[in-house]
């Protein structure tokens, strides 16, 4: 017999990726919104960096607002700086 947990603290995958890029930015998009995320397999592509791939995880009490934030991220406030001016030097 099967049963489906229910747990609101059980991790829930809300993307997969296969670019470390995109997964970094997924995170920066949770981060900033203050969800707690789990990135799963992203050691494997230190070992073997062309077969990267990983499962972005909530918990599933974020789920719904994990997915709308990554589906619809928001845009950058106005004025704010999107690439680094070199001026902190």
């Amino acid at each position: 017999m099967s049963t489906t947990s229910t747990n609101p603290d059980d991790l829930v995958t809300v993307a997969r990726f296969s670019n470390p890029a995109e997964a970094d930015l997924a995170q920066g998009i949770l981060e900033s919104a203050g969800i707690e995320f789990f990135l799963s397999g992203e050691e494997a592509s230190h070992l073997i960096p062309a077969s990267f791939g990983s499962r972005l995880q909530v918990r599933r009490a974020d789920e719904e607002a994990a997915k709308e934030l990554l589906n619809n991220p928001p845009a950058p406030a106005e004025g704010a700086t999107l690439a680094d001016d070199g001026n902190d030097l």
